[in-house]
């Protein structure tokens, strides 16, 4: 949920970033310089949305192969993993 709501910050900053692009009344280098970045950035937050939208349905399976409730926080099911390979770590 932490991620998704990352990628919705990214969406809306790019969003913004291309309003700014579009306005007649900003500096016409900043336009050229933050136009060659937003290309770039566009495709960067495509990939990671794409990504992103594969999350929750991986760690649903990922429940359930584990048996465990599809309400389960995805800190709470590493947590528990973290917490077993520090009890085995050899001293």
């Amino acid at each position: 949920r932490e991620i998704m709501s990352k990628v919705t910050e990214l969406q809306t900053g790019m969003k913004a970033l291309e309003a700014q692009l579009n306005d007649p009344n900003v500096d016409a280098k900043w336009k050229e310089v933050m136009g060659a970045f937003a290309a770039k950035a566009k495709e960067t937050v495509s990939a990671i949305e794409k990504r992103a939208s594969k999350i929750d349905p991986t760690f649903k399976e990922l429940l359930a192969y584990f048996g465990e409730p599809p309400s389960t926080e995805c800190e709470d099911f590493f947590g528990t993993f973290s917490a077993f390979a520090q009890a085995m770590e050899v001293r």
